[in-house]
């Protein structure tokens, strides 16, 4: 009898020492920000993509240019829209009555990657993987304008981008998005818009809050013109033409 209770008593220890290890296990697991399917804590932070590489040091957005030739156009080209009015895609205040700026969130590599819905011809010319983009993700203008919205997966290193975004039940709508691995160089395909109508990837060229916080802005910056000072056609690394009537 005693030799049974004993063995009891023991498998009983054993049960609860398995378990507590199991525990421990599950509670480092979720605590230091491994990808596990049931891991809904992230410390991803926008200050950590300022230290993740965006695209390569070659890569037409960090290039350094200051020893490049000026461009033989250079002049007429400022020229043509130094009246215009210049729109910089980053900054306090009002546009139109909508807020400067645009917004965008950074995730985890675990974040969960939701299918969207395109609602126009753009899907075509759309990355139809699903994207890591929250449902409560930040819409560019508050919901009017072009209402960009923008996710940085700072542990993959992927960009998801998408245009004309709105939440639709559990799911995003959009005209148009594309998906960037920031490790690489790797283009759109040939005459692809993307959630920009040149094709080209925005987050590349904001200016943002953390890069000043930094002291340093080392890659191109993205800025708007109007219709009328943008020429219906593209130069590398842009991928396709803006509806425009720029001479």
């Amino acid at each position: 009898m005693k030799s049974t209770l004993t063995t009891a008593v023991y498998v009983v220890l054993t049960m609860v020492f398995l378990f507590t290890i199991l525990f421990l296990v599950s509670c480092s697991k979720k605590n230091n920000g491994e990808n596990t399917p049931g891991n809904s804590v992230c410390t991803a932070t926008k200050a950590a993509a300022e230290n993740a590489r965006i695209f390569p040091v070659a890569n037409p957005w960090n290039k350094h240019i200051s020893a490049e030739p000026v461009d033989p156009f250079s002049s007429q080209i400022i020229s043509n829209f130094s009246t215009s009015a210049l729109k910089a895609d980053f900054g306090g205040g009002l546009w139109n009555g909508a807020p400067i700026g645009i917004p965008y969130v950074v995730v985890c590599g675990n974040a969960p990657k939701l299918a969207v819905n395109f609602t126009d011809f753009y899907g075509d010319e759309s990355d139809a993987e699903p994207y890591a983009i929250p449902l409560t993700a930040p819409v560019e203008g508050n919901g009017s304008g072009d209402t960009h919205v923008i996710s940085v997966d700072i542990e993959n290193g992927i960009l998801y981008e998408l245009f004309n975004a709105h939440v639709n039940g559990n799911r995003w709508d959009a005209s148009s998005g594309a998906i960037y691995h920031l490790n690489t160089n790797a283009l759109s395909p040939e005459g692809w818009t993307s959630a920009d109508a040149a094709g080209l990837p925005i987050f590349a060229g904001l200016v943002r809050y953390d890069q000043i916080l930094k002291g340093e802005i080392d890659h191109a910056i993205r800025f708007t013109l109007t219709s009328a000072n943008v020429k219906p056609a593209y130069i590398y690394s842009a991928r396709h033409k803006v509806n425009s009537s720029g001479g």
